[in-house]
């Protein structure tokens, strides 16, 4: 489950508004390594056209 809190959509809707590509983006979130304290993760603006097969999408909360 992906539960998108209210400062977190605030921000997505930051970064959104100051990218390019317009409304067709997406968020890539992949676990790049892990470390004593948990995962460690890279959150990426992408075009939707630009998205991997082995991409799992889920609508979230209007996102």
């Amino acid at each position: 489950m992906l539960t998108i809190t209210d400062k977190a959509r605030e921000m997505l809707e930051q970064f959104i508004s100051q990218a390019d590509g317009g409304e067709d983006l997406a968020v890539r979130i992949e676990i790049i390594g892990r470390g004593p304290k948990g995962f460690q993760y890279d959150l990426q603006l992408i075009e939707n056209k630009d998205s991997k097969d082995d991409d799992i999408q889920i609508n979230s909360s209007g996102f």
